[in-house]
């Protein structure tokens, strides 16, 4: 996506981010979030809960918010092991515009990318990501605001299709 017209502002939950949006970035309450106004770097369980939007990344990262381009490849796949083990791997890559000026994170890259597991209790509903490899930026800024890999890890609940009035419309 690009935005064809550009304003400096200081008010950016519009822009395109590299990770999946949070709650705070929401904007429209499309969805439901547990701790909608948790801190994405923070400790909390609840502040890990994000949408597979813009950019797509599972990663936690400020580096890639833009309101210029971004382009977005996310590719997930099974691996030959039993159905019954709900395990992926998934790689997002990514390319990106002039970014927010983050003032230790100046001078980063513009392609980022990551690989990393995925393990779905309830398909394209409830599902964990577990971070492997990233790109040198995307490692150095997440070693910065977590002590320990289980920080890391980010997870999708997509509340709103557990809709039991919109399931039973979808059964007449």
């Amino acid at each position: 996506g690009a935005f064809l017209y550009k304003e400096d502002n200081t008010f950016h939950n519009y822009d395109f981010t590299l990770s999946g949006s949070t709650g705070c970035q929401d904007y429209t309450y499309d969805h439901v979030f547990l701790g909608r106004f948790e801190d994405a770097s923070d400790y909390n369980v609840l502040s890990k809960q994000f949408v597979r939007s813009d950019g797509g990344f599972a990663i936690y990262t400020p580096i890639g918010k833009t309101n210029d381009w971004l382009l977005a490849l996310n590719l997930t796949s099974s691996l030959p092991i039993p159905k019954k083990i709900p395990l992926k791997i998934y790689v997002n890559i990514a390319g990106f515009g002039k970014t927010l000026e983050i003032p230790q994170w100046e001078n980063h890259e513009n392609i980022m990318y990551e690989f990393g597991a995925k393990i779905s209790v309830i398909r394209n509903v409830f599902e964990f990501y577990f971070p492997i490899v990233m790109s040198k930026d995307l490692y150095d800024y997440s070693e910065e605001i977590t002590d320990n890999y289980w920080q890391k890890i980010r997870f999708t609940l997509y509340l709103n299709k557990l809709n039991p009035f919109g399931i039973i419309k979808k059964l007449q």
